[in-house]
């Protein structure tokens, strides 16, 4: 900022005529402002990469979300599935429970119906021995005739039979239901295994769950740092955009006090001979830069050749500026009068020095790629009275 605010004090002592000063001081000056617009371009291009590396992350990010969002939503679905397994599966074993219930108390009821049947032919066969009173000889006394106390007797046996029958039905409704009660409790034993792996799977995807939406806050918070710093490169680079305009304003400046002390020298020639034979491969205006990535004006006229080929002066004229020239890289500027001055940028190397006279057609360098350049060409200016013009016209 101090290197800035003196050269924006030179400026404005040469425009007034306070300090006429020499040339070389005058170029030495440009070429301070000129290298702080290379390093602050250097500074806008890491910038830049370092936001698309960022914005590479962002998308990372949210792809990571995108997906713990769907294996929420599926883990969601089949916890519910779970849980409703668990419920139903919980009924079923109530059931079970009922059903055991019921078959327990239709045993106990068989088996009491059992003891009283026996309770009962045990009474009766005691009584028949005993008689109805006290002895068996009042017994037969109550009987009038001997086909009567046959049939007492033949009673006395059905009975008897019926007693046994009802016993042996008793006793297979007795096993039967011992069985039933065996196979439900052995149902209910299965039943409640599969309730407990239903339980375990319904945790384990509940745990699963918390886990999965843990980990989307994790990454949510990722997300959040990445965009704050996205942010904050942003600014840097917008910063860095003012820096540049200030910066091309003194340069403009300057070079017009180049271009003014340049009119002193007569008048400008008509036409110029092409610096290199090679075809334009991209005119003078308004261009999409190829490095920094933004549409800025573009002064000149590049033109193909192949590294290291030769590049020749304009015309006749004085060279003003020999020298590494920030984004131009290695660059020649010459002063042909009337206003004019040719600039020819990106150069490998330099074939004249500052103050050198040259005529039309002089060799004044080579082909290359130094500065903000993509490859070797040559990037050719004519400028008029300080004011960059199409080159063209002039060809």
């Amino acid at each position: 900022m101090r290197r800035r605010l003196a050269i924006v004090a030179l400026t404005t002592l040469l425009l007034t005529g306070v300090m006429p000063g020499a040339r070389a001081s005058l170029e030495s000056d440009l070429e301070d402002v000129q290298d702080a617009i290379e390093a602050i371009e250097g500074r806008v291009s890491e910038s830049e990469g370092r936001q698309s590396g960022l914005v590479t992350d962002l998308l990372i990010s949210q792809s990571r979300i995108d997906g713990l969002d769907e294996d929420i939503r599926l883990t969601v679905t089949e916890l519910a599935v779970a849980t409703a397994n668990v419920a139903a599966t919980e009924s079923e074993l109530g059931l079970i429970q009922g059903q055991l219930d019921a078959q327990t108390s239709a045993l106990e009821a068989t088996r009491d119906e059992m003891a009283l049947t026996s309770a009962e032919a045990m009474n009766f066969a005691l009584e028949a021995y005993m008689g109805a009173g006290p002895s068996g000889l009042e017994f037969a006394l109550v009987v009038d005739k001997v086909q009567e106390i046959g049939l007492a007797i033949d009673y006395v046996g059905w009975l008897a039979a019926a007693t046994e029958r009802d016993l042996r039905r008793l006793d297979a409704l007795e096993q039967l239901s011992d069985r039933q009660v065996v196979l439900i409790e052995e149902q209910q034993v299965v039943v409640g295994g599969l309730l407990e792996l239903l339980e375990q799977d319904e945790a384990r995807l509940d745990g699963l769950r918390l886990r999965l939406e843990g980990k989307r806050v994790e990454v949510e918070d990722e997300l959040t740092v990445q965009q704050g710093r996205l942010a904050q490169l942003e600014a840097e680079e917008a910063k860095f955009r003012d820096e540049l305009d200030v910066l091309a304003a003194e340069q403009a400046n300057i070079e017009e006090l180049i271009a003014e002390r340049a009119r002193q020298a007569g008048s400008a020639p008509g036409l110029l001979l092409r610096p290199v034979p090679g075809p334009i491969s991209s005119g003078f205006g308004p261009r999409l830069h190829p490095i920094l990535g933004y549409t800025r004006m573009h002064t000149g006229l590049d033109m193909s050749a192949g590294q290291g080929d030769p590049i020749v002066a304009g015309a006749d004229g004085i060279v003003i500026l020999a020298s590494y020239n920030g984004g131009y890289g290695n660059t020649v500027m010459i002063d042909h009068g009337g206003g004019m001055v040719t600039l020819y940028a990106h150069q490998s190397s330099l074939a004249v020095v500052y103050g050198q006279s040259v005529a039309t057609g002089d060799l004044i360098g080579y082909i290359g790629s130094t500065g903000l350049s993509t490859g070797p060409h040559l990037h050719f200016e004519v400028r008029i009275n300080g004011e960059p013009v199409d080159p063209a016209q002039f060809l």
